[in-house]
């Protein structure tokens, strides 16, 4: 249904009754992606993080591993399988499992060594589009890796459905046809962490926005202001009680930020504004009208002002200075990732550059399904990290025993990415508890705000047009 036809359901000085529900401040996930103000080290390496990714995930995969192919007990093919400890120890034309971290080299991916080599590693890069070269040729190479070594894995047509990324922990099984080259027949991926279950104590509904893009510029956008009238005197409005926006609330400037900016890696350190001071006050004045209206939590995204890497911090307090009072209460300002409890849904939400990083390894036809954005959440969730391509590819602040994009122990009731091209939403069973996954549009191009119902996690979505 269409924003006019609701506007056509409005009753002239109706009173709106707007729903409360609890919105939990306090529980034991709020600061999993949280970074001290001070005494923050971006001179350490990502060692340690991987290394904390492995030793989570690594006894998860293992777990699932042997109970599937145990070793020595189970036979395939008339073969008893092996259990391999290290990629060294792989025995030619011996059926075997290992476990490791995946390893995808491709030709455009960004190379700090490059940089380096040419003296150009302190400028901002110039991200490419895709990691898969233009020329059209296959020059994917994807490789298992421990801290004894590499394999190269070559699979046959039932392993096109997998995707791989750089960064997952996996266990592959397969036969080593010829030196340093593992032939996989199966794979596997680490144990998932339990979901929740919700409970709610009211029926009402929970608002998604991404992409607002938020301007002074003479193109402003007018859906803004339809917007804000659906959330001031719809009826339809009084059964939201929240509104995450997912990030990308700024529009950027189009300045040309020059050549002596620029770099072909993503470890650069220098950088420019590229915010409007104008656009921020817009923005504080679209919150403010409509703060009375239901509860607001407010995600960073690419294009707002806060840091590069992920995990974004929150938008700093000064930008909400005309709403100071209800900095903390009715406005959260949130972490990009971050996870949220809403009247006790557990929901772990990013303003989509996990996935749009991880669209970059994928050929032109993996890009033609049409539910390859859904087909990424559920690899993410099989994996049990929803950024497995930081520090490789995705900026990321270098956590020291810790990466926060693991799993460790819950995995979420509802997943949703910000700032995607269309809308897509699938419940899927994740160890017999249904899981929601959503995409939110971005609502500068498509104009579309998402509803979720509380109780039955049922989607709705109302569009607005100018």
């Amino acid at each position: 249904m269409g924003y006019q036809d609701y506007i056509n359901l409005s009753v002239e000085d109706e009173l709106i009754e707007r729903k409360e529900v609890s919105v939990v401040s306090e529980y034991d996930k709020q600061n999993d992606f949280s970074l001290e103000s001070s005494g923050r080290r971006y001179d350490r390496q990502f060692f340690t993080m991987y290394q904390a990714r492995l030793n989570e995930l690594k006894t998860r995969v293992d777990s699932r591993a042997m109970k599937q192919w145990g070793n020595g007990t189970i036979k395939r093919d008339n073969k008893v399988i092996s259990k391999v400890d290290k990629i060294l120890n792989i025995t030619s034309n011996q059926l075997c499992w290992v476990s490791g971290t995946i390893f995808v080299d491709l030709k455009n991916k960004l190379n700090i060594f490059n940089d380096v080599e040419k003296g150009i590693d302190d400028v901002l890069p110039q991200i490419p589009k895709s990691y898969i070269s233009s020329e059209g040729t296959d020059d994917k190479v994807i490789m298992l890796e421990d801290e004894s070594g590499r394999a190269i894995l070559h699979g046959d047509d039932k392993l096109k459905d997998q995707l791989f990324v750089t960064g997952a922990i996996v266990a592959v099984l397969g036969i080593e046809l010829q030196a340093g080259i593992f032939e996989m027949i199966e794979i596997i991926h680490p144990e998932i962490a339990p979901i929740r279950p919700m409970n709610p104590k009211s029926n009402s509904k929970i608002a998604f926005v991404s992409g607002l893009e938020i301007s002074d510029s003479v193109n402003y956008d007018f859906k803004i202001d339809l917007l804000k009238e659906f959330f001031q005197n719809n009826p339809k409005s009084k059964d939201i009680s929240h509104l995450v926006i997912a990030g990308n609330s700024i529009k950027e400037t189009d300045q040309d930020i020059g050549e002596e900016y620029v770099s072909n890696n993503n470890y650069g350190s220098k950088n420019i504004s590229k915010f409007n001071d104008k656009s921020l006050k817009l923005f504080e004045v679209f919150i403010n009208e409509i703060i009375s209206n239901c509860n607001i939590s407010i995600m960073p995204g690419p294009s707002d002002p806060t840091d590069i890497c992920l995990p974004q911090q929150p938008l700093h307090r000064s930008f909400f200075v005309n709403n100071k009072n209800y900095v903390g209460n009715n406005i959260r300002s949130l972490t990009n990732p971050s996870w949220l409890e809403i009247d006790s849904i557990r929901m772990l939400g990013t303003s989509g550059q996990n996935i749009d990083d991880i669209v970059k390894y994928l050929s032109p036809e993996d890009l033609q399904n049409k539910d390859i954005l859904l087909k990424i959440m559920k690899s993410t969730i099989n994996w049990q990290n929803i950024a497995p391509t930081a520090p490789d590819t995705l900026y990321c602040y270098p956590f020291e025993n810790n990466d926060p994009f693991t799993l460790t122990n819950e995995t979420p009731k509802v997943y949703f990415i910000g700032n995607q091209n269309e809308f897509k939403s699938e419940l899927v069973n994740v160890n017999n508890e249904n899981m929601l996954l959503l995409t939110i549009p971005k609502f500068n191009q498509c104009g579309q705000l998402v509803l979720l119902d509380t109780v039955d996690l049922s989607v709705e979505i109302i569009k607005f047009e100018t």
